[in-house]
């Protein structure tokens, strides 16, 4: 199966501007994320908290949920 290739000019754009960030950061999702994080706080944009160590979605620990079980809103209005 191959892909339908876009041919909206502004998607164009779009990627290429994505594949000059992965380029200059040799691919390395840490870099690009640190760069962005420090260009908004430059920019005083607002951040949002992501993922923290440890496995935490939502503010939920999953390493509290048994093996197999999936976080619910009851489990995460905690």
């Amino acid at each position: 199966m191959t892909k339908k290739q876009s041919t909206d000019p502004v998607i164009e754009e779009l990627h290429a501007i994505r594949r000059a960030i992965a380029k200059r950061f040799g691919n390395d999702i840490r870099k690009i994320s640190e760069d962005a994080r420090e260009r908004q706080e430059k920019a005083n944009a607002p951040t949002r908290e992501g993922r923290q160590e440890g496995n935490q979605t939502a503010g939920v620990d999953l390493g509290s949920l048994p093996s197999g079980d999936e976080p619910t809103s009851a489990t995460m209005d905690g």
